[in-house]
């Protein structure tokens, strides 16, 4: 398996170390091969709030900060390319409320972004329960403590 991830830290509000690097890069490649994906190339992105509004609001016309951001380029039978922009401000906040860590938090917009280029959407009821259920499997498969109850 060769899935490709270059991360890109873009923010300056706390730095992403080489461990949690590491994991996030993981993260990505356990999810593309579950999901039958052996090769491929994904451009990982961490932004600050002010950063991934401005991609918000060109690309998708939402004028307002979110926790994550996907560009799928090709999915096809076994490779998978995409771009995948996460905020560590909104991780941040949000872990905070939720008496979690901001890198779990993290971990989890990671999870989801993948969760999409590998094809999974969350517009409705049924596709969104899916979704969840898989970011909690995944948040479990990476320790996280809190994922039981994962909402």
């Amino acid at each position: 398996m060769t899935i490709q991830v270059d991360i890109a830290d873009e923010q300056e509000l706390r730095p992403i170390d080489d461990a949690l690097a590491a994991r996030l890069a993981e993260a990505v490649r356990t999810v593309a091969a579950d999901y039958g994906f052996r090769k491929g190339e994904i451009s990982l992105a961490i932004l600050d709030d002010a950063a991934i509004r401005v991609v918000n609001r060109d690309f998708l016309k939402h004028d307002w900060a979110t926790d994550a951001i996907t560009f799928p380029f090709e999915a096809s039978h076994v490779n998978l390319e995409g771009e995948i922009l996460v905020s560590r401000e909104t991780a941040d906040r949000v872990a905070a409320s939720l008496a979690w860590s901001g890198d779990d938090e993290l971990l989890l917009y990671v999870i989801h972004g993948t969760l999409h280029l590998v094809g999974l959407d969350d517009q409705d009821d049924q596709s969104r329960a899916n979704m969840k259920l898989a970011e909690r499997k995944y948040l479990i498969q990476f320790n996280v403590p809190q994922a039981e109850t994962h909402q």
